[in-house]
Order: C-alpha cells, then sequence, then structure tokens
C-alpha cells in the first residue's frame, strides 16, 4: 500500500513525500523490490543519475523468482533507459511469459534501443506470429529493417507499446484521404 501510495505522490509531483515513504518501506523491509525501484526513479528524477545508483545496483542484484517482482525490475530499468541491463531481466521475464505480447514488444525495444536491429525485428515478428492483425508490432519490423538496410538512423525508441505519434497522424491522415 505505501508502494502504491509514493507512486501516487510522484505522480502528484510530491516528490520528497514520495521519496520519504519509500525510505520508510526500506528501512523496514531493505530488499523491497518495489520501494527500491520506486527510490530509485524518484531520487534519479530529483536529483539525477548519480543520486539513484545506489538503488539501481541493489535492483539488479535482488534475486527473485516472481514474475511481478521482475517486471517490475525491468519495467524500472527501461525508464532508467538502461537497456542492456532490462534486456538481461526482461529474457528473464520472458521464461514465466513467453506469449506475453507486451514483454515481448520491450526486448524487442531494448535490443532496437542497443542498435541490434536483427535481433529487435525477431522480436517483433514474434509478436506478429501471435497476432497477426497487430500494427503495432508491423511498424516497428518496418523501422528495424529499414535500421537494417541502412534506410535509417537507430533512434532511441519508446518502450510503450504504441506507434510514435508521426505515425498516428501518417494513419489519421491516410484514413481521411480514404
Amino acid at each position: 500500500v505505501k508502494n502504491n501510495l509514493s507512486l501516487a505522490l510522484f505522480c502528484a509531483g510530491k516528490l520528497d513525500e514520495a521519496i520519504d515513504i519509500s525510505l520508510e518501506v526500506i528501512e523496514k523491509d531493505p530488499r523491497n523490490i518495489h520501494a527500491n525501484c520506486n527510490l530509485c526513479l524518484f531520487l534519479n528524477e530529483r536529483d539525477g543519475v548519480k543520486a539513484g545508483q545506489e538503488y539501481l545496483d541493489r535492483i539488479v542484484n535482488l534475486k527473485t523468482q516472481d514474475p511481478e517482482e521482475i517486471h517490475k525490475i525491468a519495467v524500472t530499468l527501461c525508464e532508467l533507459k538502461e537497456h542492456s541491463m532490462a534486456n538481461l531481466i526482461l529474457k528473464q521475464l520472458l521464461h514465466y511469459r513467453p506469449y506475453d505480447i507486451r514483454v515481448l514488444h520491450y526486448v524487442a525495444a531494448s535490443f532496437f534501443n542497443m542498435g541490434k536491429f536483427k535481433e529487435a525485428f525477431r522480436y517483433w515478428d514474434k509478436i506478429r506470429k501471435i497476432d497477426p492483425d497487430n500494427t503495432i508490432s508491423g511498424y516497428y519490423m518496418r523501422w528495424a529493417q529499414d535500421c537494417i538496410n541502412g534506410k535509417r538512423e537507430g533512434e532511441e525508441i519508446t518502450y510503450h507499446f504504441q506507434v510514435s505519434y508521426a505515425e498516428v497522424l501518417r494513419r489519421v491522415k491516410e484514413l481521411n484521404g480514404i
């Protein structure tokens, strides 16, 4: 409950209160993955990357077999743009959720953000095979293929399972034309 409260306070812009609550949770339970992840994000937001480093080191070294906790660590690493570490944790998560489209996208995005476009393409292709009507995976597959072929630069992409704003506008314009 306190971890959720700290997240709510963070979203409400009450960063110092959110940090205090996370510290209170960690004081009682130093291995609490959610509190450590939250604190890492909060300190990073408030004071910069170095401020959250202690908690980043903690979360990557905390061992868990709980898929929800693994997911929390992975998402935290994605938010911090720690693509290589996120990739390792996400691949662990795939052992529990091998057909989860969002997890597959996270893995693909982490590969893409590391400049490993062929690997990213393979994971988006898995999504296409699971859900052939999924247009999001197709969009990213084309983008990865363009990077592989040297037709496009590999800029960093978001981990959110959605197309870019520019692509949304292009699709709306196309629909309006029809």
